[in-house]
Parts: structure tokens; sequence; C-alpha cells
């Protein structure tokens, strides 16, 4: 396995790892807040606590891609990140059109992050095996 082979299973695990934070405080937060009945206050650094996972997807992704200097890796990145805000738009909008016309439920917005990445898995070994 090559260097860069190893940085990204890093990073792929170092995701995964703040994605389970996310579920566990979120649905931690949701389960005290519901028994609780928390403050305002309180409520708020509840839910701030659980996007502090969200961050940290974030971060480790910026950070692994900033150290990184390999050009054939920042394309694939590039172009997977496209396809998926892309994706997201055409079924955020298609999603939109069901809610306004035939009365379907919101997505709710706290899993936008979360569904970012589990489509960006699929769609960066679509693109990387393209380049292989």
């Amino acid at each position: 396995m090559t260097r860069q082979e190893q940085a990204q299973r890093r990073l792929g695990w170092r995701v995964t790892a703040w994605m389970a934070g996310f579920l566990v405080l979120y649905f931690g937060a949701n389960e005290l807040i519901e028994a609780l009945q928390p403050g305002p206050a309180a409520t708020v650094a509840l839910l701030a606590l659980s996007v502090l996972p969200l961050a940290g997807a974030l971060w480790s992704t910026l950070a692994h891609h900033r150290r990184s200097a390999d050009e054939l890796e920042q394309r694939i990145e590039l172009q997977s990140v496209t396809l998926t805000v892309g994706l997201l738009l055409l079924a955020g909008t298609f999603w939109g059109f069901l809610v306004r016309y035939l009365a379907l439920p919101p997505f709710p917005l706290e899993f936008s992050l979360p569904l970012a990445i589990v489509v960006w898995i699929p769609v960066r070994l679509l693109v990387m095996r393209s380049y292989r």
C-alpha cells in the first residue's frame, strides 16, 4: 500500500469516527432535550455540542488535503466534491418540489452534512476508479 493510500485510509477512519460521534451526540442531545425540557440556553448548548464532530470531520478532510501535494488526488477530490454538491443540489431541488406540490415532509437540515459525506464516499470511489 502506497503512502498516499495509507493517508486516504487514515482519513476515512477519522471521518468515520467523527460521524459516529455526531450520531451519538445528536441522538443523545435529542433524548436529553425531550426528557429534561431544558431552557433555551441549555438546548442551544446541547445542540451545539452535537455539531462539533461535524466540524471535526470537515477539519480532518481539509487538513488532509492541505498537506497533500499530489495533483492527481487534488483533481480527484475536486471532481468528487463537484459531483457530490451537484447531485445533492439536484436531489434537494426535486425534493423541494415534492414537498411543495405533494406535501411530503421536508428533509431535516441537520442531516445535510452527514448526507453529503455519505454521497461523497461512493462518488469519490467512482472518480478514483476512472483514473486507475
